[in-house]
């Protein structure tokens, strides 16, 4: 579930574009929450909570279970406790 490599090439391209902005929004990192930093990050502004991000697990987690035809075993595929998301919950929010 790791994110943290998909996030250094997001703040990457945001400091090779550094020199067109007049500043660049950063967060300090909290826990595992990677996931919402780098879309903050890639926004460029506080768009993203932790529950934004939860939210958008479950509902994955839902249909996933319901295409599978699977009742959800209450263990989500897309979020774990410390904060990490998977790709799939970024990449719902940037289509």
């Amino acid at each position: 579930m790791g994110l943290c490599i998909e996030c250094l090439f997001y703040v990457h391209i945001l400091l090779s574009l550094r020199t067109q902005m007049e500043s660049i929004f950063h967060e300090r990192q909290d826990g595992s929450l990677c996931a919402q930093h780098c879309l903050n990050a890639l926004l460029q502004g506080p768009y993203f909570t932790v529950v934004d991000l939860a939210d958008i697990a479950r509902k994955l987690d839902d249909e996933e279970s319901q295409s599978l035809g699977i009742s959800n075993p209450g263990k989500s595929q897309n979020m774990d406790e410390s904060g990490m998301f998977s790709v799939q919950v970024i990449k719902n929010f940037l289509d």
